[in-house]
C-alpha cells in the first residue's frame, strides 16, 4: 500500500470525510425532525431545515479544516508522528473551542472532527498495520 504524504492528498481526503460525515448528520437531523414531528410531518420543510443546518456546517467547518486541521495532520505525517490519538486530538480541538461558545455545536464539531480526523488518518496511511507489512517468505510451505 502506498503511504500518501503531500499535503494536497490529506486535505482532498480530509474533505471527502467531512462531505460523508455531513451527509451522515443531514439523514439524522431528517429522521431526528421526522420522528419528533409526527404525525403531522411536513418532509418539505423537514428535508430544507436539516439542509440549511448541514451547509451551514460545512460552511463553518471549511475554513478550519483547510486552514488548521488538514495543514497540522500534514505536518505530523510528514514528520512520522502521525497516530490515531494525534488525528484525534487535531479534531477535537476546534469544537473544545466552539464548547465554550455553544454546547450543542460544540459537541456536533468533536464528534465530527474525530470522525473526519480518524477517517484521514485511516486513509492517508499514517498506521500501517500488521495487515500491510510484508510477510517473510522462509519457512512457509
Amino acid at each position: 500500500m502506498k503511504r500518501v504524504r503531500g499535503f494536497s492528498d490529506v486535505l482532498l481526503a480530509s474533505l471527502i470525510a467531512l462531505v460523508a460525515c455531513a451527509l451522515v448528520w443531514f439523514v439524522c437531523f431528517v429522521v431526528w425532525g421526522a420522528v419528533s414531528t409526527l404525525p403531522r410531518t411536513d418532509l418539505l420543510l423537514l428535508l430544507t431545515i436539516s439542509g440549511v443546518v448541514v451547509f451551514y456546517g460545512l460552511i463553518v467547518a471549511l475554513p478550519v479544516l483547510i486552514i488548521f486541521a488538514a495543514p497540522a495532520y500534514a505536518l505530523l505525517l510528514r514528520a512520522g508522528r502521525a497516530s490515531y490519538a494525534t488525528a484525534t486530538i487535531i479534531g477535537v480541538i476546534p469544537g473544545v473551542v466552539l464548547l465554550c461558545i455553544n454546547a450543542r455545536s460544540g459537541v456536533a464539531a468533536m464528534v465530527t472532527g474525530v470522525v473526519v480526523s480518524v477517517a484521514t488518518h485511516k486513509s492517508c496511511g499514517g498506521d500501517p498495520g500488521e495487515s500491510s507489512k510484508p510477510d517473510s517468505l522462509r519457512g512457509r510451505t
